[in-house]
């Protein structure tokens, strides 16, 4: 099985099929990790893996050998890749090391919002937020992957507007 199939299979088994916004927020976290390890390995060599590099570290590294990271104002919007796994990493902390996050839903609707480049009509139903999170991180994973000639992927069966920018109907 190609690697792409293979990253599309982790995604619908992994963070669709979630139930909760906690686990979809570690698991598209973790995501995001192992593409940057791809392109660490794929740059660097197998031997970076050695170094033992926290995310945050992994994602300076990779924005020095791949400064496009870091711009904004591109083809993915507003805001560059950086920011946005820089945001999901605090996320991620947050929920990892704090029992009950403050303001985790507002967070995480603010995060979705500069991800996809638009305000959510709705967001009163934590199936939606879920979705459009997974929509995100499909987005900016797509997006690096193809970016970084690593790989490129199908959409998603029966979840087409998970590849699009466009706000979904129910959104």
């Amino acid at each position: 099985m190609a690697e792409s199939d293979k990253l599309w299979k982790t995604i619908e088994r992994e963070l669709l099929r979630a139930q909760d916004i906690e686990t979809v927020v570690l698991k598209s976290h973790l995501l995001v990790e192992t593409q940057i390890n791809v392109a660490l390995e794929s740059r660097l060599g197998p031997e970076i893996e050695k170094a033992r590099l926290s995310f945050s570290q992994k994602l300076e590294v990779l924005a020095c050998i791949w400064p496009p990271l870091k711009e904004k104002d591109s083809s993915i919007g507003p805001r560059s890749l950086y920011e946005g796994w820089k945001e999901l990493n605090k996320l991620r902390n947050k929920i990892a090391h704090q029992l009950s996050p403050a303001n985790m839903r507002t967070l995480l609707i603010e995060w979705v919002t500069r991800t996809l480049g638009y305000r959510l009509k709705t967001i009163n139903r934590t199936v939606v937020l879920k979705r459009n999170i997974v929509k995100a991180i499909v987005f900016d994973v797509a997006f690096f992957s193809g970016s970084m000639g690593v790989w490129h992927g199908p959409r998603l069966r029966g979840h087409d507007r998970l590849s699009s920018r466009e706000p979904c109907s129910d959104c």
